[in-house]
């Protein structure tokens, strides 16, 4: 069974064989309309047999028909927030499916709609706030907990042939849980909240023979939208995804049986030409943990027995062997970091000295040079290395060879000279404030990788102002950038704009 490994995901290039599928057991929630009715054309067609639930009791019967009545797939009215009804679903599969079985699930059920937690309804008398309907978040978030807890419990027991028959579980997601969706709390919740289930599950429910993916499409015209917002979308310039290409990702991931712990995101064909692409925004990483104490990743199957388990340091590949499987990724008794911080105004006030006496040399050649020079003596040893190298032509070469002869005291005069006319940008950076602004880049730019973020603040100093421009040029050029632009041009936070280090420069004095 496939365990999660974040170095094996969905690539571009990457195709799969639907065969497999003949004969599987297939329930689908919400399968009578939208997403789930062409789920269950595809599996059905795939030799599949499906078990529809849904709440629209005469959609469900005519979808049955459709798809070539009882032989081929049968329904049982479900509303996804009752328990006995799932329970129903589930047992219905389990009696009229050709294999007396279940193989593979489908939490599809979801709304929409006008969302009570953001618009404010208040009574006509009181004027206090009306308590908020929150049929949307109950349904796509709470529906989904339920489906997925019978899933666990029924796939387990399924008798495995000689084949290892696969057992899977595939949750409908959207890119609301990827990207804000403005207006709609409890569905961005909801989605997050799916998301979420996703990544506890796929350490754990392998060992139980069962993987769990998540299908996030962007926008569809499905019945989950009224025709109404179909129009504003399109007015605003949206485009949207094919259902049929919705269709195909889960298939792949249900014909794929290396598959655990997977997204899926359905896009435009102008993102991606097969219309679906692995969002790969779920997977652990170093660097993204790099300044945190702890974070504990189990092996699938096993859980965090005591505290012991959560603080426990790096363990050792024959360690894990022999069934020490928690591995913090990030344990700082390993990774000291230095606490004291060198004097950044002296170090300032030399840069500034240096620039002055040598306005052709770029900024950064001195403050490489500073950094691996003691306190005691940067101005004397760097200005010695210029003079050896060519340092005679710069403009106050000759009155500075002038001073060290004649005035003892002229070099500390300019050791002293003040910074100020040294731009803030070309000045060294405090640590505090490039973890600032590494820490606000990441947040603004999750669709680049942190090695390139972490490349262009080195190229520009650490500055934020300067650093940005460039980032917002590369995130133009990925698909995470342009799906989430359409939905809105929002400014830079003002969170961001606003980070006492940021607006400080740096320095520790301000």
């Amino acid at each position: 069974m496939a365990s999660y490994d974040r170095n094996h995901f969905v690539k571009a290039e990457a195709s799969y064989d639907p065969s497999g599928l003949s004969g599987k057991s297939v329930i689908i929630t919400g399968g009578a309309s939208g997403l789930g009715l062409q789920f269950a054309k595809d599996f059905v067609a795939a030799g599949a047999f499906v078990t529809i639930g849904d709440i629209n009791g005469e959609s469900g019967k005519r979808v049955v028909e459709d798809l070539g009545g009882e032989e081929k797939a049968t329904f049982v009215q479900c509303d996804v927030l009752s328990w006995q009804d799932q329970l129903k679903l589930f047992k219905r599969a389990l009696d009229r499916s050709p294999s007396k079985g279940i193989d593979i699930v489908l939490a599809n059920a979801g709304i929409s709609g006008q969302d009570d937690v953001f618009h404010d309804k208040r009574d006509e008398k009181t004027g206090d706030p009306l308590e908020p309907d929150l049929s949307i978040f109950k349904i796509d978030g709470i529906g989904p907990l339920y489906t997925v807890k019978l899933a666990l419990h029924y796939l387990a027991r399924q008798p495995h042939d000689e084949k290892g028959r696969d057992r899977c579980i595939i949750m409908t997601a959207s890119l609301a849980g990827y990207l804000g969706l403005p207006g709609a709390p409890q569905y961005n919740a909801a989605k997050f909240a799916v998301r979420g289930l996703m990544n506890s599950l796929r350490l754990t429910a392998p060992a139980k023979g069962i993987r769990i993916n998540v299908l996030a499409p962007w926008y569809i015209k499905t019945p989950i939208m009224s025709e109404e917002v179909m129009d504003k979308l399109t007015g605003y310039g949206v485009r949207f995804a094919a259902i049929e290409d919705a269709s195909s990702a889960v298939l792949h991931l249900a014909s794929d049986t290396s598959l655990n712990g997977r997204a899926l995101a359905v896009v435009t064909r102008d993102v991606d030409p097969r219309g679906y692409l692995d969002v790969r925004e779920d997977d652990f990483r170093d660097v993204l943990y790099a300044d945190m104490d702890y974070v504990p990743v189990p092996k699938a199957g096993r859980l965090w027995t005591s505290k012991a388990d959560f603080f426990r340091p790096f363990r050792t590949a024959a360690g894990a062997a022999g069934g020490e499987n928690i591995i913090p990724l990030y344990d700082p008794a390993l990774h000291h970091e230095a606490t004291d911080e060198p004097d950044l105004r002296d170090l300032n006030t030399a840069l500034a000295t240096l620039v002055d006496i040598f306005p052709d040399v770029e900024p950064e050649t001195f403050r490489e040079m500073l950094s691996n020079i003691s306190e005691s003596s940067r101005v004397e040893v760097v200005t010695e290395q210029m003079l050896k190298n060519d340092a005679k032509k710069s403009r106050l070469g000759k009155t500075l060879r002038k001073a060290r002869l004649v005035d003892p005291t002229a070099k500390r005069r300019l050791r002293l000279t003040s910074e100020t006319a040294l731009p803030k940008e070309d000045t060294f950076r405090s640590e505090s404030y490039k973890k600032a602004v590494k820490q606000v880049l990441y947040q603004e730019f999750k669709n680049l990788s942190h090695s390139s973020i972490k490349a262009v603040m080195a190229e520009q100093n650490y500055s934020y102002s300067q650093s940005r421009p460039i980032l917002q040029q590369l995130a133009a050029k990925s698909w995470r950038f342009s799906l989430s632009s359409i939905w809105t041009r929002r400014s830079p936070s003002v969170a961001a704009g606003e980070h006492p280090s940021i607006i400080s420069g740096g320095d520790p004095t301000q």
